[in-house]
């Protein structure tokens, strides 16, 4: 159960059942590593990816759900922390375009050889406020 909300929000569990001060270098070793990742981890996080036309956001793969404004196709979200240690994927789809469309493109170029873009962008926060 507590799993959940750390997942939800960017965070960690550590889980030590029967612990011993036999587990004392392993609490250690995970403080210092979390230490470590909330330094560098970015905070007040959107994340937005864009596509080309032609090329467009199916869905997300993610421990947290996409934003409210991107429910359809989930190209945003936002998380209050991201972690070096976090990852996540978009799904992409082609969609063909229509054969008589007046594109600028397709004028100029070869639309066999035409490329397809995505670029992601995060706005955020490090830890420092900058």
């Amino acid at each position: 159960t507590l799993h959940w909300l750390s997942g939800r929000t960017g965070g960690d569990t550590l889980l030590l059942p029967n612990f011993t001060p036999a587990n004392a270098p392993t609490i250690c070793d995970t403080l210092r590593h979390w230490v470590e990742k909330m330094q560098a981890s970015a905070y007040g996080c959107v994340v937005k990816i864009r596509c080309s036309k032609g090329l467009a956001c199916k869905s997300l793969l993610a421990p947290w759900p996409p934003a409210a404004s991107s429910a359809a196709d989930g190209s945003a979200f936002e998380v209050p922390r991201l972690s070096p240690d976090a990852s996540f994927s978009f799904i992409l789809r082609v969609e063909p375009e229509a054969e008589n469309e007046d594109d600028t493109y397709l004028r100029r170029y070869d639309a066999s050889r035409k490329q397809l873009y995505a670029q992601l962008a995060v706005l955020h926060t490090n830890s420092l406020g900058e």
